[in-house]
């Protein structure tokens, strides 16, 4: 029941709303009881409703390294890639980032990572940006071993990435890199030294896995002829036992 004298809320069914332009259109309204009444709607623009989903930092696969971390969003140990999702079209263009958009700083040295769009690709109602990084990293292209902070800036965009109707803001994840640290859980313990165990003695499918991971040099093998690979090895034992501290 609507009191006519105050203002009222009308909801469009998707179809009819995607039929209103932005600013004003009139449309007509009919109630039980009531005449046929002119009604002017405003139409806010929802173009730019394209709302952060999810990240993964990642070496190899996105999907298949995504379990590597407590809170499943991918490698700690080789950060080489990181893929960002949106709910909406994103428009980022392929090539280096210029206009910090996406900015990564090393929070133990306050110096920012170079980044470049690799590919940016919209399918089913989803955006997906894959970054990839041109300084800050070491030989193999990962990024160095530390604490970071990834920011996502919203209004350069020109998206309302946090879905509170208005374009602009920002969001930020903090993250570390720590080669060998499987599990990414900070540390370089028991736990990791089984699952590089795995990649060197494993089955087929351990190897596989773990290869991603421990694959320091990025030379495609854990393996040099039939012994460990002398350089996976020793940056993997390097600093084992050690506790990445946080920010």
């Amino acid at each position: 029941t609507a009191n006519w004298n105050t203002p009222q809320t009308v909801t469009l069914a998707a179809a009819e709303d995607a039929d209103l332009t932005n600013g004003s259109t009139v449309f007509n309204v009919t109630s039980t009881g009531l005449t046929k009444a002119a009604v002017t709607a405003t139409e806010a623009d929802n173009d730019n409703a394209a709302t952060f989903s999810s990240n993964i930092f990642y070496n190899q696969n996105a999907a298949a390294e995504k379990n590597f971390s407590l809170d499943q969003t991918g490698q700690r140990s080789m950060v080489r890639r990181l893929q960002v999702v949106f709910d909406g079209s994103v428009t980022s263009s392929v090539g280096p980032i210029s206009n910090s958009s996406f900015t990564i700083t090393n929070a133990n040295t306050a110096a920012n990572v170079g980044l470049t769009v690799i590919s940016s690709t919209i399918a089913a109602g989803k955006t997906t940006v894959v970054l990839g990084f041109t300084s800050g990293t070491e030989a193999s292209g990962s990024l160095k071993d530390g604490n970071y902070s990834f920011v996502i800036n919203y209004g350069i965009l020109g998206i309302d990435g946090n879905g509170d109707g208005q374009v602009g803001g920002t969001k930020t994840v903090n993250f570390h890199r720590f080669f060998g640290d499987s599990d990414g859980d900070r540390d370089k313990d028991g736990r990791d030294a089984a699952n590089y165990a795995m990649g060197i003695r494993g089955t087929a499918a351990d190897k596989a896995k773990w290869l991603s991971v421990f694959d320091w040099d990025n030379d495609g093998s854990l393996l040099s002829g039939s012994v460990q690979d002398p350089d996976d090895r020793a940056a993997f034992f390097s600093n084992f036992g050690r506790v990445l501290n946080p920010f």
